[in-house]
Parts: structure tokens; C-alpha cells; sequence
């Protein structure tokens, strides 16, 4: 179980994670798939049944329970929505959205620079055809003028077929390498995420991590909230530094400062307490 602190909702998610690969044509020496591109991806599922790409790397913004908070929020990791087709949710939303985002996002990379090689190795290796050609048809004539060869026209004509067939080869893998298409998306895990606003209720409820003096009343408490607010970037223009509320923006902290002189840029998290 995780934590949110950013997030002041009162809305849990689970956190589930994939794993989801793009293959190409080829095969490895045991017949696996080659593949090409491998990612983990990360979906956030709410109770209400839909799914949210859940970005990059979205557990950077969460930290695990403590043993008193998960006793808290122990109702929420029984509720019947996270244990009723989470796997077919999740991968229904992967197939749907992700996968064709990952596969069309490598599709336009290699291709590019498969096209890059193709023109490359079919410009090299038809000079070095039309070169061994040339080359057969001198020497054929100096054959029949009886001269003498380090070379003769079979070995020029046979070094000229071989670059044909290292053509023909090398165009045949990279046709297999423009084959690329996506491997079903993996299940590796998934957790329950609590948004801070949801665990500090519970927590309230629970009798847990309750500060006397703390409105119950959600007005009450939003008006608490502001007045911390205003103080402290009170407090900062009082210093000569120019605060910006960044609250609403879910960063994981509340309030940037920056010094007009130095330039040098503070994070503050601002702690609400009652007057």
C-alpha cells in the first residue's frame, strides 16, 4: 500500500504495472521473439471502473503506509472493486490505449532507420556488383587475347555473384526487421494507492494521527488551509522573496520562493495547523 501525498481526493486507485514488448520478424537461436522494444507501463484503475495512463514513473509521488495507517484504511483494501476483474480491466485499457502508442512510436524509429540502412547497403554492394561485372567482361577479353591474369574471368564472375546473393540476404533481413508488431501486454503487480485527503479523513475517523483543535468540516478545513497559505507567502514577501502558490499543481510541495537577487528558487511545503 502507498501513499499520495500530493493528491488531496479522496479517491484510491490501484497501481498496476505492465510489462509490453514490440518484436520484429526475426527469432532468436531457440525460436524466441526478437524483440525490439521493451517497456514498463504503468495504469492507475479508480473504483468507478475507468482507467488512466498512470505515466512513467508515478511511484516517485508515493511512499509506502505506516503500520498505524494501513489499520486505518483497512475497509478501503477490502472493497469488492479491487479484487472484481482488475487484470482484464488493466489489460483491456493497455491493448486499447498504450500498446498502440508504444507500437507506433518504435514503428517510426525503426522503420526510418531501416530505410536509412537499405539504401545504404543496396548503394554499396551494387558497386561493388556493377564493379565485378565490368571486371568479368575484361577480363573474358584479355582471356581471349591470351594474356596473363593474377584473376580470371570465373573468379570475377563468381565474386560478382556472391555480392548478388549477400544482396538478396541482406535484403531479406531487413524485410523481417520491418515486420514489427506488438507482444501481448504482461501483468507484473499491482498497489493500492490513498490519496493524502482520504487517509488523513480515515486516519481522523479511526481516531489516528488526530490533532485536537483540527475542523472535522471540510469548509472549515479548506479556510485553515488558506489562511496557511496566505501566512507563509506573507512571511516571504516580508524576506524580499517573490512566492508563488503551486498548490494546485500537485509537485509535492505547496509554495515556490525565489530570491529576486540570487535568483535561488525554495520549495516549502506549507503544514497546516489551527490557529
Amino acid at each position: 500500500m502507498l501513499v499520495d501525498e500530493t493528491d488531496k481526493s479522496l479517491e484510491p486507485r490501484l497501481l498496476v504495472y505492465l510489462e509490453h514488448g514490440i518484436r520484429d520478424g526475426r527469432t532468436g537461436r531457440t525460436g524466441e521473439p526478437h524483440v525490439i522494444s521493451q517497456r514498463l507501463q504503468f495504469i492507475h484503475l479508480k473504483e468507478d471502473g475507468t482507467a488512466v495512463d498512470g505515466g512513467s514513473a508515478p511511484y516517485l509521488d508515493y511512499r509506502p503506509t505506516t503500520g498505524e495507517e494501513c489499520a486505518a484504511v483497512a475497509a478501503v483494501t477490502s472493497a469488492p472493486w479491487m479484487s472484481q476483474g482488475v487484470e482484464d480491466r488493466a489489460l483491456g485499457y493497455a491493448i486499447a490505449s498504450l500498446v498502440p502508442i508504444h507500437l507506433a512510436e518504435v514503428k517510426r524509429r525503426r522503420l526510418a532507420e531501416i530505410d536509412k540502412v537499405e539504401r545504404e547497403v543496396r548503394a554499396r554492394l551494387t558497386r561493388e556488383i556493377n564493379y565485378w561485372d565490368a571486371r568479368t567482361a575484361q577480363l573474358r577479353e584479355e582471356e581471349r587475347a591470351g594474356k596473363e591474369q593474377r584473376i580470371n574471368a570465373a573468379n570475377a564472375e563468381a565474386t560478382a555473384q556472391r555480392m548478388v546473393d549477400r544482396l538478396h540476404k541482406r535484403q531479406s533481413e531487413l524485410d523481417r526487421e520491418r515486420q514489427i508488431t506488438a507482444l501481448p501486454p504482461v501483468l507484473k503487480g499491482a498497489a493500492l494507492v490513498i490519496p493524502r485527503g482520504l487517509l488523513h479523513s480515515l486516519s481522523a475517523g479511526a481516531g489516528f494521527g488526530q490533532v485536537p483543535g483540527f475542523a472535522e468540516d471540510p469548509a472549515a478545513r479548506a479556510a485553515i488551509e488558506q489562511q496557511a497559505m496566505e501566512a507563509v507567502m506573507a512571511h516571504e514577501r516580508a524576506l524580499g522573496s517573490l512566492p508563488f502558490d503551486v498548490s494546485a499543481e500537485k509537485k509535492g510541495w505547496d509554495i515556490e520562493s525565489r530570491d529576486p537577487h540570487t535568483g535561488r528558487l525554495r520549495f516549502i511545503e506549507v503544514i497546516r495547523t489551527p490557529r
